[in-house]
């Protein structure tokens, strides 16, 4: 268990000597390490510009917490510092996984891996962030609310061969002085950073915001593909999605720049698995989301002999 992790329980004690006390030199850090605090302190500068449009929402909070690395560094989760440094494919990142305690906080990702007929066969990573992580996974695990809510990110998943979900970082619980912890005083802000840092690790943005956002001294190509449109700190200040999608070098994404949403809605609905559509009907609020159709067999013929139980004993006691 890591230190976050620990906190989700509530022990944020813990977390909090960590990120007091955690040695940050180079010496002490793996090289992806190394690179993710890089990649991190350069963020941070960036969001303190003076010059920037950003300054006015991060710059002062920044200020107020100066273990915001350290502590930030802390909440990732180790698994994903190993699959960093063995190299990032749809294996090791699936093995990243872990587990999404109700009401968990944190950043998520999804790895998409594209199916036998995309020309390059390549794993694409998605990025996200929520206060409620079993909740969210549960979205975007419905096929209906995919196919309400357009993105790049079902765009691939409809066009997959398979997918794995995984948790990055756990926020500590409130619980417990967790409030105390650095940056844990506006977590709307927190998560924006977390998620906008990992995407960057990750290299799952597009090329031009990867551009924009990474140091200079760092590899801007990732080994996955990026499915994440929006920068995260750029959350209230979108636009231009379409005009960078369309120019991008993965087919898949130039694709779904092209696509109108209504357009995607209709073919999701024709080429859809008529199964993954019956299975969701099975659905009810006693079963299994994702159980497979033996379960449902064995529930209703347990529940139709039950009956008939019941019936004949009625009879037979006339």
């Amino acid at each position: 268990m890591t230190t976050a992790e620990a906190n989700v329980s509530g022990n944020a004690s813990q977390i909090h000597e960590a990120s007091l006390n955690m040695d940050t030199t180079p010496e002490s850090l793996s090289p992806a390490q190394q690179e993710a605090q890089h990649i991190l302190k350069h963020l941070l500068t960036k969001l303190q510009d003076r010059q920037s449009k950003y300054h006015a929402r991060f710059a002062k909070w920044i200020l107020r917490h100066p273990n915001l690395v350290p502590f930030s560094m802390d909440c990732v989760r180790p698994q994903v510092w190993h699959a960093l440094e063995k190299g990032t494919d749809y294996n090791t990142i699936k093995a990243v996984a872990g587990d999404f305690p109700w009401q968990a906080r944190g950043i998520y990702f999804d790895a998409v891996r594209g199916a036998p007929s995309d020309p390059h066969t390549r794993t694409r990573l998605y990025i996200g962030q929520s206060t409620n992580l079993r909740l969210r996974i549960s979205q975007h695990s419905k096929f209906r609310y995919r196919r309400d809510n357009p993105s790049l990110h079902y765009h691939a998943l409809h066009k997959s061969d398979d997918n794995a979900y995984g948790t990055l970082v756990v926020l500590p619980s409130k619980e417990m002085g967790g409030m105390r912890l650095p940056g844990m005083d506006d977590e709307g802000l927190l998560l924006d950073v977390m998620e906008m840092w990992m995407c960057l690790v990750f290299r799952c943005l597009q090329k031009e915001t990867l551009e924009t956002w990474l140091p200079g001294d760092v590899e801007r190509r990732g080994k996955l593909g990026g499915l994440n449109v929006w920068a995260p700190v750029e959350r209230y200040d979108r636009g231009g999605e379409m005009v960078h999608l369309r120019a991008s070098e993965d087919w898949l994404v130039a694709e779904w720049g092209e696509l109108k949403r209504g357009e995607w809605k209709e073919r999701v609905m024709k080429e859809l698995d008529l199964e993954e559509r019956k299975e969701e009907k099975h659905v009810g609020p006693l079963a299994v989301e994702g159980a497979p159709p033996w379960v449902y067999a064995v529930g209703g013929a347990i529940g139709g002999a039950a009956v008939m139980w019941i019936v004949l004993r009625r009879v037979g006691g006339r």
